[in-house]
């Protein structure tokens, strides 16, 4: 099984006989003292995004969950709405900067160049 996301304290768990993980499965799961957080079914953890604006930006990237992200953000707000991303960059990319904020961009799969959902994502 190959993934993208290959976080160290990540656990992708699938039961033996292949059934489908039930609520009563992520209620135990989540009990345990160990886990921080449960992410369920979000296959985009292990997509390499890509995120264009149709003219001469594009940026790609693995996609995280943003359930405990807790750095300060350097420029604009955290997300409040579903079509709304935060980027994490180096501060010295060339497109870290205040004109990037509240951009549209196409969401597409960076490796098939397709597009992935019929909406744009803002920055």
């Amino acid at each position: 099984m190959y993934f993208k996301n290959k976080d160290d304290k990540r656990i992708v768990i699938q039961k033996k006989d292949l059934s489908v993980i039930t609520s009563d499965d992520f209620d135990k799961i989540n009990s345990i003292s160990e886990i921080d957080y449960l992410v369920k079914n979000d296959v985009l953890l292990d997509t390499a995004i890509g995120l264009e604006d149709g003219k001469d930006l594009y940026i790609y990237g693995i996609a995280s969950n943003l359930t405990n992200y807790s750095l300060p953000l350097a420029l604009g707000r955290m997300p409040e709405k579903d079509d709304e991303v935060i980027l994490v960059c180096h501060k010295l990319d060339f497109y870290a900067n205040e004109d990037i904020l509240d951009k549209e961009f196409n969401f597409i799969s960076a490796d098939k160049n397709q597009k992935l959902v019929d909406y744009k994502l803002k920055i």
